[in-house]
């Protein structure tokens, strides 16, 4: 069986999030040396409820925690490591550039 190492996009979307890795582990209901193992790809499993409220908390999916989603272009890619850097509110302003933007192409 292949094993996944989630840890580098764990540590990308930690640090988008401005989070260390203490505070991370808090929110999700782990200890920090637990976060550490998974961030160091030394856990040898995740439990799906630890799953679920770290990617609530990254703002993320399984899919995207996993890299299973496919990726379309350069484009996407760097447009969703931008956004996974924003703050909420930083999101909040894009939403609204965005619906500008596309309501200036109708």
């Amino acid at each position: 069986m292949a094993t996944i190492k989630i840890g580098d996009t764990i540590v990308r979307l930690r640090k988008g999030r401005h989070l260390t890795q203490e505070q991370l582990a808090w929110e999700i209901g782990i200890a920090t040396k637990t976060m550490s193992r998974l961030e160091n790809n030394e856990a040898e499993s995740i439990r799906k409820d630890v799953l679920l409220r770290m990617c609530e908390q990254l703002d993320t999916s399984p899919d995207i925690l996993f890299e299973f989603a496919p990726r379309n272009s350069s484009l996407d890619g760097k447009i969703r490591d931008m956004v996974n850097k924003m703050t909420p509110q930083k999101k909040e302003m894009a939403v609204r550039l965005l619906q500008v933007v596309l309501e200036q192409e109708e």
